[in-house]
C-alpha cells in the first residue's frame, strides 16, 4: 500500500511539471495536472485543488477542478513577459496534489503572431471609461456575436481534422466557425451544459390536454425531454438523480460528468485559436427550479459554477453564473446572487480579470445593479422597440443569433440554412459603421432623442423607429434609421456650425454623400435632414467641420 502511494506521489509530481521545451506566452492556457495520492468518494464535492502563481505584477491563487479518476488540473495564464512560479496545494491536504512547485518564463508573442489571432493582445476588458471593450494591451474590441448556445453539445458535430464541409445537412462545429470568421464575428454565447435536457426521441412541442402546445423540455419544471444535448462524453451529470420520480430524467447535479466538459474544451479552444471570444454561461435558469428543491441551495450551485469557472477562466472568454433570459421560469435573481457571493467568497472572482455578465431579463442592470457581481452588463433576449431603452442605459450592443433553428429533419428551419441568414453576412457593417470614426467610437454617447421624430406607435416591432450617439463635444454623430422612419431632424449639434454628412448602406458597408456633402446646423443647433436614399434602413454620420460662414442678409446687396 505504502509502496503504491509511493508511485502516485511521482506520477502526481510527473505530470504537473510543464515540459521545459515549450514555449509560454502571455494570455497562452497553460495546465497543470496532479494525481491524488487516495481515492475520493467524490472529488468533485470532497476535494479542492490550486496553485499560488506570482509573477511580474500579478499574484493569484488560482483554483482548479477535477478531471474523472484521480486525476485534478489547474489551468491559467501568464498575463505579462517574465519570470514566473507557482506552488500547488490542497484541502484536505493530499500529497499528489500539495506542495509541487515550479517555474517557467513567459515569452511575448511578435507582432505578427498578434495579427494572426488577435486573442493574443490579453483578454477582454472595459476601456478607461466603461463603456466599450479592449484587450488588455488596449486594442479596441468590437464584439460581433451568434447565439450557439448547444455549441459543447451533439448538435455542432465535431469532425476531426480540417476538411471543410459546405453549409447543409453535413456541416460541422468547425464549418461554422469558419463561415462566421470570413463574416467578421468574433464571438459566440454558449451554454457550458444543460443537465435536465435529455435525448428521448419524443418531439420538441408536446400538444397538452387542454389543447396547448408547450416544449417538452419544460415539462416537470424542465424536467422533462429535449433534443440532443449530450455529446460523446455523455451528459453534463450522472445519474440517478434525486428528483423522487423522475431518476432518470433529472441527473444528481451533486456528481459532474468530467468527460463530457473534455469535448466542450476542445470546442472552447478551437473557438479562441480563430480569434473568438466565448460568452459562456454555466446552465440555463430552468434547471434552477428542480436544481434548488433537491439539492443544497446555494452550495450545490456554487460549487457548479466555480467548477465551470475554474475550467475555463484561463480561456479568453466572458463567463456568466446563469442564463437568465425569463424569469417566470426561475428562482428569481435574488437567489442566483446568494450562489454567487458564495463562490466570491470561498473561491473568489476569476484570477484573470475575465468579465462576468448574463443573458438577463431584461438587463443585468435591471436584475443586479450597478454595484454587483456584474463587470459587463447587457441586456437579454428581448429585441423588439420597447427593448432598446435597456440597451441606451448600458451602452451596449450586439446581434440576434440562430437559437431558433434545429438540426431534425422536420424543423422549418434548419441551422445550416440559418447560418445562411443575409443578416448575419451583414453584421460586419455595424463594426465598420462604428469604427469610421476611429477610436472615438467609444466616446459616444446613445441617446434617440437627438433624433426627431424617433418613434412610432409600434413598440413590438423592428421598422419606422431611429436612434443616435453623439460624443460629447458634438463633433461625430452616428445615427441610425429603420425602413420607414419619417425625415425628421437632428438636435444637439454646434451652434451654426458645418458637418460633413454621408449616408451609410447596411447591407453593402459602401458611403454616399448628403446632397453636397455637408449640412448646416442653425443658431439651436438643429439639422433638418435630406430624404433618405432608399426605402430600407440607413445609417447616418455627421462630422463637424468648423463653423458656418455667415448667411448674407437678404437686401442688403452683400
Amino acid at each position: 500500500m505504502m509502496k503504491s502511494a509511493t508511485r502516485n506521489l511521482w506520477l502526481g509530481l510527473a505530470l504537473a511539471l510543464p515540459a521545459a521545451a515549450a514555449v509560454v506566452h502571455p494570455w497562452e492556457k497553460q495546465e497543470l495536472s496532479f494525481t491524488s495520492s487516495r481515492a475520493f468518494p467524490n472529488p468533485y464535492t470532497d476535494a479542492v485543488v490550486w496553485v499560488d502563481l506570482a509573477g511580474p505584477n500579478l499574484n493569484k491563487r488560482v483554483y482548479g477542478f477535477w478531471d474523472g479518476g484521480n486525476v485534478f488540473k489547474v489551468r491559467f495564464v501568464a498575463t505579462a513577459p517574465g519570470a514566473w512560479k507557482w506552488r500547488s496545494g490542497s484541502a484536505p491536504a493530499d500529497a499528489g496534489l500539495s506542495g509541487k512547485s515550479g517555474s517557467f518564463t513567459a515569452v511575448a508573442w511578435t507582432e505578427e503572431e498578434k495579427q494572426a489571432n488577435p486573442l493574443r493582445r490579453g483578454f477582454i476588458r472595459a476601456t478607461a471609461n466603461q463603456h466599450a471593450l479592449e484587450y488588455a494591451d488596449g486594442t479596441p474590441f468590437f464584439a460581433i456575436g451568434d447565439t450557439w448556445y448547444s455549441v459543447g453539445t451533439n448538435r455542432f458535430k465535431w469532425y476531426d481534422g480540417d476538411q471543410p464541409r459546405p453549409m447543409g445537412p453535413t456541416a460541422g462545429f468547425k464549418d461554422y466557425v469558419r463561415y462566421r470568421k470570413a463574416q467578421g464575428f468574433n464571438w459566440v454565447n454558449v451554454i457550458a451544459a444543460f443537465p435536465n435536457w435529455i435525448t428521448d426521441g419524443k418531439p420538441w412541442n408536446v400538444v397538452m390536454p387542454d389543447g396547448t402546445t408547450v416544449r417538452s423540455a419544460w415539462l416537470e419544471f424542465g424536467a422533462n425531454s429535449a433534443k440532443n444535448m449530450d455529446n460523446e462524453g455523455g451528459r453534463p451529470f450522472f445519474f440517478p438523480g434525486k428528483v423522487p420520480g423522475y431518476e432518470r430524467m433529472f441527473p444528481d447535479v451533486d456528481r459532474i460528468n468530467p468527460e463530457y466538459f473534455k469535448f466542450v474544451d476542445r470546442k472552447i479552444d478551437y473557438l479562441n485559436d480563430n480569434g473568438f471570444v466565448p460568452f459562456i454561461e454555466v446552465s440555463r435558469r430552468d434547471a434552477s427550479l428542480l436544481w434548488s428543491k433537491y439539492y443544497k441551495w446555494p452550495d450545490s450551485y456554487a460549487r457548479y459554477i466555480e467548477y465551470v469557472w475554474s475550467r475555463y477562466h484561463a480561456n479568453n472568454t466572458v463567463l456568466s453564473p446563469v442564463h437568465l433570459d425569463i424569469i417566470s421560469e426561475t428562482i428569481g435573481p435574488d437567489e442566483f446572487t446568494k450562489a454567487i457571493n458564495m463562490v466570491k467568497e470561498k473561491y473568489g472572482f476569476p484570477p484573470f480579470g475575465t468579465l462576468l455578465s448574463s443573458n438577463a431579463n431584461p438587463s443585468t442592470l435591471e436584475n443586479w445593479g450597478d454595484n454587483s457581481w456584474v463587470t459587463l452588463h447587457q441586456t437579454g433576449n428581448m429585441r423588439e422597440h420597447y427593448a432598446y431603452w435597456f440597451l441606451s442605459e448600458i451602452y451596449y450592443y450586439g446581434a440576434e443569433g440562430i437559437w431558433g433553428a434545429d438540426i431534425e429533419p422536420e424543423a422549418p428551419t434548419h441551422m445550416w440554412e440559418a447560418f445562411q441568414w443575409n443578416s448575419a453576412a451583414q453584421m460586419h457593417s455595424l463594426r465598420d459603421f462604428a469604427f469610421s470614426i476611429g477610436n472615438r467610437y467609444q466616446e459616444l454617447e446613445p441617446n434617440a432623442e437627438f433624433v426627431t421624430p424617433h418613434q412610432t406607435a409600434t413598440i413590438r416591432g423592428y421598422e419606422g423607429w431611429a436612434y443616435a450617439a453623439r460624443t460629447p463635444d458634438r463633433n461625430d454623430f452616428l445615427i441610425y434609421f429603420e425602413k420607414g422612419c419619417p425625415r425628421g431632424q437632428v438636435r444637439g449639434a454646434r451652434l451654426n456650425a458645418t458637418y460633413r454628412a454621408q449616408w451609410f448602406d447596411p447591407r453593402n458597408g459602401s458611403w454616399r454623400d448628403v446632397g453636397s456633402g455637408t449640412v448646416r446646423s442653425s443658431v439651436i443647433g438643429i439639422i433638418m435632414l435630406p430624404d433618405f436614399p432608399g426605402e430600407s434602413d440607413w445609417g447616418l454620420r455627421l462630422t463637424y467641420e468648423g463653423p458656418a460662414p455667415p448667411t448674407p442678409r437678404r437686401g442688403t446687396g452683400r
